[in-house]
C-alpha cells in the first residue's frame, strides 16, 4: 500500500538523488578496482545515516547488511548497488480516545 503514497515515491526518489550526487562528487574519474566497492559502499552507508538523522528513512543500522555494492559481472566498467531504504511513513490518521470522568 505505500506505493501507493506519492509520498513514498518521491521520498525514494530523493534518496536515490541523495546516492547519485555522493559518489558523482566523492568519485569523479574513479577506476574501477578491488579496492573501490568497499569505498563506495562506505560512502552510501554515510548518506543513508545522514537521511535518517534528517528522518526522511529509517532502520538504517538494521538494514546494514542488505547494503550490497559488486562489480557488474558482464560490464567490467559497471558497479552495481542495492540500498536498501525503509522510507519514514507519514502520520496520514490519527485516532484518538477521549474517556469522560465524573
Amino acid at each position: 500500500m505505500s506505493l501507493l503514497d506519492l509520498t513514498t515515491i518521491r521520498t525514494l526518489d530523493y534518496v536515490r538523488k541523495a546516492c547519485r550526487e555522493r559518489i558523482a562528487l566523492r568519485f569523479p574519474r574513479e577506476k574501477l578496482s578491488t579496492r573501490t566497492p568497499p569505498l563506495v559502499r562506505s560512502e552510501l552507508y554515510d548518506v543513508l545515516l545522514k537521511l535518517e538523522e534528517l528522518e526522511i528513512i529509517e532502520e538504517v543500522d538494521a538494514n546494514k547488511d542488505a547494503l550490497i555494492v559488486e562489480r557488474d559481472s558482464q560490464d567490467v566498467n559497471r558497479l552495481n548497488a542495492r540500498i536498501p531504504s525503509d522510507v519514514v511513513n507519514g502520520l496520514h490518521v490519527f485516532a484518538g480516545r477521549i474517556d469522560l470522568l465524573l
